[in-house]
């Protein structure tokens, strides 16, 4: 059975973190960008998501360019996930 992780992320696709992405105080902020489903206009989003430092490491390690195999196995390293449970 295939853990949630490797469902979410593609096929043999590398991965860099969005390079928009920075710290603000305690949190990460990103620009976001959709498509608006009634104009077909592209919208620029601002978000955010709080600090921790399993996030930071995993911006670190993914800023050269890692495929799921690489980020998935890194995760269940870092943060003690068996195989799969992540």
């Amino acid at each position: 059975m295939k853990g949630i992780l490797y469902l979410e992320l593609g096929p043999a696709s590398l991965y860099t973190p969005n390079f928009t992405l920075y710290r603000s105080a305690n949190e990460y902020r990103f620009i976001r960008t959709a498509i608006e489903q009634t104009s077909n206009k592209r919208e620029y989003l601002l978000q955010s998501t709080a600090f921790s430092k399993s996030l930071k490491d995993l911006f670190l390690y993914s800023s050269a360019c890692k495929n799921k195999v690489e980020i998935i196995a890194f995760i269940e390293k870092e943060w003690l996930c068996s195989p799969g449970r992540c």
